[in-house]
């Protein structure tokens, strides 16, 4: 923050300060040439220092422009901000001028840098380095623009033996993996760069990220006009702030289309194991539920169904209380799905949690799709390790009730 708006690095003039050394006296004696560090220090209004050199004792005066950052953190912040725990598939993120930032994960299984750039070469992807790959990735470049990906695209895919590893945010490390700066003339302005960075960035993988609502939060009234103190984010989590949830129809046909995909996709491979492979022909019966099946799901406690009838691989058309509404659904590199209905482009990604629940990410917005539950099934609603239970088995249970302690991160939280 202070380096992107003075130039100069404070904790290595921390250091020297530490080391005895006076910086009143270090411009122009070091070996390698750096910005002058006179016209940031204080001096005492009125001292002898002060009057000789005739210089100013506000060093905001020499400062450039505003620098506004946010910490990219595994925690869910529509549930209290608890941390989570769990693997990050992916991670795309792409730079401007005036953007920076760095992401720092744990590797699950080591892979040499330069044998992932080889064969990235040698396959002739773009290079795009693989985030899960390394443990700090510096993504920094004034004046233009550059990115970071968790995966080679747009070219032919590496062999799986260099296969970049998925990364991980484990149960004893803090909950920050990233890091995004914005630098601009004013605060303003800073802000407005930093929301579009954010809109930018997407993390696949099993954990929650509190993008989309420090998204939010930046551009509030409260911070726009910086009239906030160290007690100001509690207030929001007290008044449990939650985001506009995505259009109901945006929700329910690509939920729609996502439950037809993965059915499609576990026929396809029950079948190819059941017949294709020994050599036998499908029953009809079983072909024809490849092109139409229902689907069903509830979301915000109200349930939908529907019918879907599959024309193509990627073809669908939806149908639900009398209408009719065609789709087109495209999995791209990484996991990710692009929706196309009614003039209309919409982005997604899924993770499977305990419980069969489906946590889909829309558009940045995350939503629940669940299965009709099950009142003798108890299921924590995160992943993570059982510390203990709370009651004896067999005890009754009221509506909300703690039956368990459950581990993530530096947090123990009780299920309900």
């Amino acid at each position: 923050m202070t380096e992107s708006i003075t130039g100069l690095n404070i904790p290595s003039l921390q250091l020297i300060v530490s080391m005895g050394c006076d910086l009143t006296k270090i411009d122009n004696t070091l070996d390698t040439p750096v910005k002058e560090i006179a016209p940031y220090l204080v001096l005492a209004p009125g001292s002898a220092e002060e009057v000789e050199s005739h210089r100013v004792t506000n060093p905001f005066s020499k400062t450039n422009g505003h620098c506004v950052a946010v910490r990219v953190t595994a925690e869910n912040a529509a549930d209290g901000w608890k941390p989570t725990v769990g693997t990050i598939k992916e991670i795309d993120f792409q730079s401007m001028p005036g953007v920076w930032g760095y992401f720092s994960v744990r590797s699950v299984m080591a892979t040499p840098l330069a044998a992932l750039i080889a064969s990235l070469i040698s396959n002739r992807c773009r290079l795009s380095v693989a985030a899960s790959s390394l443990g700090v990735l510096p993504m920094r470049k004034r004046g233009g623009s550059c990115g970071v990906h968790a995966s080679a695209h747009h070219g032919a895919t590496p062999s799986p033996q260099v296969r970049p590893p998925d990364a991980e945010v484990h149960a004893f490390a803090d909950s920050q993996f990233g890091h995004i700066f914005a630098h601009a003339p004013t605060r303003k302005q800073a802000n407005y760069l930093l929301t579009l960075a954010l809109k930018r960035l997407r993390v696949v993988g099993e954990l929650h990220t509190n993008i989309k609502y420090v998204e939010e939060l930046i551009m509030s009234d409260d911070f726009l006009g910086n009239e906030i103190d160290t007690a100001w984010l509690d207030k929001i989590i007290a008044r449990k702030m939650q985001l506009q949830p995505p259009a109901v129809r945006d929700v329910a046909v690509c939920g729609a289309l996502l439950k037809a995909s993965a059915f499609v996709e576990e026929l396809e491979a029950k079948l190819l194991k059941d017949y294709i492979k020994r050599n036998a022909l499908p029953p009809p019966e079983a072909l024809l539920k490849l092109v139409e099946f229902k689907v069903e799901f509830i979301w915000a406690n109200q349930k939908f169904s529907f019918e879907v009838f599959r024309h193509a691989k990627d073809l669908f058309t939806v149908a639900a209380n009398g209408s009719l509404l065609s789709a087109k659904l495209i999995k791209v590199p990484g996991g990710s799905y692009t929706c196309l209905f009614a003039g209309e482009s919409h982005r997604f990604h899924y993770e499977v949690e305990p419980g069969d629940r489906i946590r889909m990410t829309l558009d940045g917005k995350v939503v629940f799709l669940e299965k009709e539950k099950d009142p003798s099934v108890l299921a924590a609603p995160y992943g993570g390790k059982l510390t203990r239970y709370l009651v004896e088995d067999g005890t009754h249970l009221d509506k909300g009730g703690a039956y368990a302690e459950v581990s993530a991160a530096a947090e123990g939280p009780r299920c309900p």
